[in-house]
């Protein structure tokens, strides 16, 4: 590996946008964009972060691009639209729920010539629970 950025950044469509973390927990480990989202009696602050969206940060061929953002990954995705033509692999630590499935995830990133290293799991328990996905472009 000659060159690794790491780009430590909230994303979303919006310049800010709000966090709520503990004040106790000095690694930001319980944060959220919810507030008292872990177990809904946690102490929390709200504080402003600033927000790029992925379109603004893809700008060059990227070997990996690397996400963890407990629940949006398919809306970010989405807002990157052509600019995912840059990116050789995706890495993701993906979160089902309503609006999240790993079908939906698979098919939109299939559009872009991307293919999943592993099957999804077989059984719908196994669907519904954090997975880490890999993609690479076919």
């Amino acid at each position: 590996v000659k060159t690794v950025q790491a780009a430590v950044v909230a994303t979303g469509e919006q310049t800010t946008t709000t966090l709520y973390t503990d004040p106790s927990n000095d690694w930001l480990s319980t944060s959220s964009f919810s507030p008292k989202a872990w177990n809904n009696s946690q102490d929390y602050v709200p504080i402003e972060v600033p927000t790029v969206t992925l379109k603004e940060l893809i700008t060059e061929p990227l070997d990996l691009l690397k996400i963890d953002i407990e629940g949006a990954e398919i809306n970010l995705l989405q807002s990157a639209g052509k600019e995912l033509g840059f990116v050789k692999d995706i890495i993701l630590e993906f979160h089902p729920n309503r609006k999240n499935n790993a079908a939906d995830l698979v098919a939109f990133l299939k559009q872009f010539g991307f293919s999943l290293k592993q099957p999804l799991p077989a059984s719908q328990k196994a669907l519904r629970r954090l997975l880490i996905l890999e993609f690479s472009r076919e």
